[in-house]
């Protein structure tokens, strides 16, 4: 089976003239390689590469290393690296929820419709319902938002009512008072619930039970809870940004982030292997965040992503970021120790050499000489930007004590203290 490594790039967005970064411990700490990382790699699939809606909700990897993905089109895509397929769900609804339990079994939520795979006599997995589990006077459910596996247990989560349901096939219902948002899984064996109009709750003993400080979330929307390590949890709330909750008490949580992700609808987050956090928006892509709440890198369209309005994130096992998009599946190759910029980075025209010279990154091209700029002052990503004092083709750099040689059509030069300087 083919893995992501050999993902055919023939919908990525790399463009002419883009140079890698292969960036060795060795040679370079972490903090610079993130600094100086340019656009991640991207794969994007279309509609018509998987033949199904644009749209998807809900993304898994199970134990073969099969991609699944919920779809808008009432199907199941599975694709193994190489070709996809559709696993149609009975009623043809949309799927909003994908789980895995301890067997490897996947569960899916759909509209008015709870099911799972299992293979037929040819081995192909199929959809089978287990609608007729539940009490008809709770079938009434519509989309199932969330599945999770919690000590060995399964729990499905609707706006009426949040079902569990065990190894025998038997189904515990509660019923919202007003309608249940969200619900997650930030470490194993909890369960917390959103429901407008109360608050953020956690599930115990059977009963749900607003945490403390949970009321300041009755009329926003929570999208993401996210453990932080120590049994704190960090929330995103659309409208109000976000929050730390310590098992006591529930904080603000401000940062230079909480503005880009309130403006762009912040949807649902992951915590990576890495340590970072990522959010996907519903406006302006996805954002990678250190612990501190400062955004690393933004990825959207100018990255190369298809589209910008996200719907779920799932970090596979080779650490790529696999994103259910409205329209389209993407990848992006990150954590990666490769990167690539072109002119929507500010590198223009064809690149001739490329060195390190104190601590700075600089590019010849037929436009001239080009430094890369590192994040700050409220800019995220980096970028190159063209010096001034030189307008000419170059194309040899050479680092010598204080000075950057070039090799220009016009001569060599010498560049120090922010000027040119022709030695011949």
């Amino acid at each position: 089976m083919a893995e992501s490594r050999n993902l055919n790039f023939k919908n990525s967005t790399i463009i002419p003239f883009f140079i890698f970064f292969l960036w060795i411990n060795s040679f370079s700490a972490e903090p610079a390689r993130t600094l100086e990382s340019g656009i991640p790699f991207i794969t994007n699939y279309t509609p018509t590469d998987y033949n199904a809606h644009g749209q998807n909700w809900a993304i898994l990897r199970d134990k073969n290393g099969f991609m699944y993905f919920g779809n808008t089109d009432g199907c199941i895509l599975q694709y193994d690296g190489v070709d996809w397929r559709k696993i149609r769900v009975i009623n043809n609804s949309i799927i909003r929820s994908l789980a895995m339990d301890s067997s490897g079994t996947i569960f899916a939520g759909a509209q008015n419709e709870i099911g799972y795979l299992t293979p037929d006599s040819s081995g192909l997995l199929r959809y089978k319902s287990i609608l007729s589990e539940i009490p008809k006077k709770y079938r009434d459910f519509s989309d199932v938002w969330q599945i999770h596996f919690i000590n060995n247990l399964l729990y499905f989560n609707t706006r009426k009512y949040l079902f569990r349901r065990d190894a025998n096939g038997y189904f515990k219902v509660w019923k919202a008072e007003n309608v249940f948002h969200a619900s997650f899984q930030p470490y194993p064996g909890q369960l917390y619930i959103h429901q407008r109009k109360t608050g953020l709750m956690i599930l115990k003993n059977d009963t749900l039970k607003l945490i403390s400080g949970g009321e300041l979330f009755k009329d926003d929307w929570v999208y993401s809870i996210i453990p932080l390590g120590q049994g704190k949890l960090l929330i995103a709330a659309r409208n109000t940004g976000l929050f730390i909750y310590d098992g006591n008490k529930t904080t603000k949580f401000n940062t230079r982030a909480e503005k880009w992700l309130i403006a762009n609808h912040v949807y649902h987050g992951i915590a990576l292997t890495n340590g970072q956090i990522v959010y996907v928006t519903l406006r302006g892509g996805l954002a990678i965040l250190d612990r501190k709440g400062n955004i690393i890198k933004i990825i959207d369209e100018k990255s190369g992503l298809q589209n910008e309005q996200i719907w779920y994130i799932y970090e596979d096992e080779r650490n790529g970021l696999w994103l259910a998009l409205n329209n389209g599946i993407s990848h992006v190759e990150y954590p990666s120790a490769w990167s690539f910029f072109n002119e929507t980075t500010g590198l223009e025209g064809s690149v001739h050499d490329i060195v390190r010279h104190k601590d700075r990154i600089y590019a010849s091209t037929g436009m001239g000489v080009y430094c890369l700029q590192r994040p700050k002052n409220g800019v995220i990503n980096s970028k190159f930007l063209l010096l001034e004092g030189l307008k000419s083709q170059s194309w040899g750099l050479l680092s010598l004590k204080n000075n950057l040689l070039v090799s220009c059509n016009h001569g060599i030069f010498e560049y120090h203290r922010g000027k040119f300087n022709q030695l011949s």
